[in-house]
């Protein structure tokens, strides 16, 4: 089944309630609306996923390709206890710093990408050193980039270049604090069209050789630490 108004409007309604009460009340519309079309989603984009690396983790559960809607409150000021947002990501082995590829959506938007919520310092250090050799992979995904009308480096840069003599192109990625190239958009009309599969399997490929800079610089960086 497709994504449909429902699925925002559940996500809308547990984030205003806020309770554990109103979402086990609730849990069979969880299920329905959200958790089984992203199922289908993950099921439907699974051969793409398989074709850029059969070593992924294609698991339609909450907690592996699935995010889970309640938080976290442990360690945060921010006390709510769900959220408003759901992601599905693809990554080979969770928690050991790999890449992962992502797609999220709530009522503000949609967000796509590869890359790191926060990328082991070693793997960004390797990264950037691939960067300053102009290696073949490297350049491979910077070209992957070019012209497109959504994906690009995303993140925090430094104020001030560490790099003033690289050229303009190589300091879009060694200025980067973080690494991780996304697209976003506002006009969420794709999420209920059956066209979602084949638009994100599309994105997804398009990203492949960013995927494998990203791979091979945690490689390296991996088999470094470990000499």
């Amino acid at each position: 089944m497709p994504f449909t108004d429902d699925t925002l409007q559940f996500l809308f309604e547990v984030r205003v309630n806020d309770s554990r009460a109103w979402f086990h009340e609730n849990h069979a519309r969880y299920d329905e609306h959200v958790i089984t079309p992203v199922r289908e989603l993950i099921d439907a984009i699974a051969p793409t996923m398989r074709a850029i690396d059969p070593e992924l983790i294609i698991d339609g559960r909450v907690g592996r390709c699935i995010s889970r809607i309640n938080r976290d409150t442990r360690f945060t000021k921010n006390k709510e206890l769900y959220r408003d947002v759901v992601w599905i990501s693809f990554v080979r082995e969770k928690h050991v710093g790999l890449p992962e590829f992502f797609f999220e959506f709530s009522a503000r938007g949609l967000r796509w990408g590869c890359g790191w919520y926060s990328a082991p310092p070693d793997t960004v250090t390797t990264l950037r050193e691939m960067v300053l050799a102009g290696s073949p992979i490297w350049q491979a995904a910077d070209q992957s980039l070019a012209g497109d009308a959504y994906l690009r480096l995303y993140g925090p840069s430094y104020k001030r270049t560490r790099h003033p003599d690289a050229d303009e192109n190589a300091r879009k990625w060694l200025d980067k604090k973080d690494f991780c190239i996304m697209g976003e958009m506002e006009d969420i009309d794709i999420l209920f069209s059956p066209e979602l599969p084949a638009w994100l399997s599309g994105e997804f490929r398009k990203l492949k050789c960013v995927y494998e800079l990203f791979l091979a610089a945690h490689q390296l960086s991996k088999g470094r630490h470990e000499i």
